[in-house]
């Protein structure tokens, strides 16, 4: 292999870990897919003994991890105002 082949699924899985975790928020079905990308080159990488793969793997990891505390917290906080706004809409708050 020559010097610049070396690196590439190690560069690929950095670059797809740090744009993961750029998407955390914005667009998490495409963040899961780049994640995804980087735990996988990530792994091939370092396997291969290649420069940044290994940060890449745990970017990727990150990313997932991140995502999944995002979307639990997203049904934690949903039940919550939906138990508020069914407890406002059973219960009046005026007097006649």
């Amino acid at each position: 292999m020559s010097d610049s082949n070396d690196k590439v699924l190690g560069v690929i899985s950095l670059v797809s870990g740090i744009a993961a975790l750029v998407f955390t928020l914005i667009i998490p079905v495409f963040n899961i897919l780049l994640a995804l990308v980087a735990i996988v080159c990530g792994a091939v990488g370092y396997s291969q003994n290649q420069k940044y793969s290994l940060a890449g793997l745990l970017l990727g990891i990150a990313a997932i991890i991140i995502t999944i505390l995002v979307i639990i917290a997203g049904f934690a906080l949903f039940g919550i105002f939906t138990g508020i706004i069914e407890e406002s809409v059973e219960t009046p708050h005026w007097r006649y």
